[in-house]
């Protein structure tokens, strides 16, 4: 039970950690475009 719940706060984790690179990465692009088109 305990290394299952473990398990599953580390994924969580990882999900967390990889949607805050995504949301890094699209303000990039947009500034990116903002800066093209100005």
């Amino acid at each position: 039970m305990i290394m299952g719940g473990r398990s599953r706060i580390n994924k969580g984790s990882k999900n967390f950690n990889h949607i805050s690179k995504t949301q890094l990465t699209l303000q990039n692009f947009l500034s990116f475009l903002i800066e093209d088109f100005l």
